[in-house]
């Protein structure tokens, strides 16, 4: 059975990233990154979306199958944030995601 583990805090400076980074390391599990301002965790793992030509959670998303993660080495493997994130819209009515800016996701 496939385990979940979210790490959030309102406050800023206390580790999260860390801790994920970390956890998702120690678990053998793969970090799916959601921040969205400017995606701190993929940014520590070295991705840097703007000289991807993808974004691999929201193009995964669009296309209704699930995210291929990128492959670490000595370090979790990542589905690394994008600042679109910040513009998702998660509500029901729009399907599954949909994206401002003419993006339907």
């Amino acid at each position: 059975m496939s385990k979940i583990v979210t790490v959030a805090a309102y406050k800023g400076g206390v580790g999260k990233t860390t801790l994920a980074l970390e956890l998702a390391y120690l678990l053998n599990a793969p970090l799916v990154d959601f921040e969205w301002d400017s995606g701190g965790a993929s940014r520590r793992w070295g991705y840097r979306y703007e000289r991807a030509h993808t974004r691999p959670l929201l193009d995964a998303l669009a296309q209704d199958r699930a995210p291929k993660p990128l492959v670490g080495h000595r370090k979790a493997d990542l589905v690394p944030g994008h600042p679109d994130l910040s513009h998702a819209d998660l509500s029901a009515e729009n399907g599954l995601f949909g994206v401002d800016g003419g993006v339907a996701l």
